[in-house]
């Protein structure tokens, strides 16, 4: 079995273990600790053992980097409209350590993941690759059970309007700069 393909197979594990199991207490933030820095790190096991090189495009990542900071400012401007101190997060110092760790490894084995990938199966058909990685990375299997369990219309309009599309075009986003 080829390197991509353990990846692949590991990141949807890591999916659906996370979207089925919910534990409680301190392993609902361990769980995905340990489970996206264990894909972080067999992708870049693998990605040091391939003869694939990591380079960045200063211009790309400029962008990104415009792109992400117009994002912050725009969540800034809503947190001043709706009244910053609405969260249901604790603030203490533990809690803020742990949901940055558990972010952090998420983001990091996310986009470790999806890079490897991409650069793998973006050389040869880059558009198939592109919507392929959006969608895996996007609520899909929320999707899918709605579209199973749900017979409203309108529940399910709500659900693409307000999770499903804003998710795919973050992922559609992420998943070109990763192919640029």
């Amino acid at each position: 079995m080829s390197k991509s393909k353990i990846i692949l197979l590991t990141l949807l594990l890591v999916r659906i273990i996370l979207y089925f199991y919910r534990p409680g207490g301190l392993k609902a933030y361990l769980l995905p600790l340990v489970l996206w820095s264990l894909l972080a790190v067999i992708t870049l096991w693998f990605w040091r053992s391939s003869d694939k090189t990591f380079f960045t495009n200063k211009y790309v990542v400029s962008i990104a980097l415009l792109a992400s900071i117009f994002h912050i400012a725009l969540l800034v401007d809503a947190g001043l409209i709706t009244k910053f101190g609405k969260s249901p997060v604790l603030f203490t110092p533990l809690t803020v350590f742990l949901n940055t760790i558990m972010i952090s490894s998420t983001l990091i084995g996310t986009e470790i993941s999806r890079a490897y990938l991409l650069m793998e199966y973006g050389r040869r058909r880059p558009l198939l690759a592109l919507v392929l990685m959006s969608l895996l990375h996007s609520p899909t299997p929320a999707l899918i059970y709605l579209f199973i369990s749900s017979t409203e219309p309108l529940t399910l309009v709500d659900f693409l309007g307000s999770d499903f599309l804003p998710a795919l075009a973050k992922n559609m986003l992420a998943s070109y700069l990763a192919l640029l």
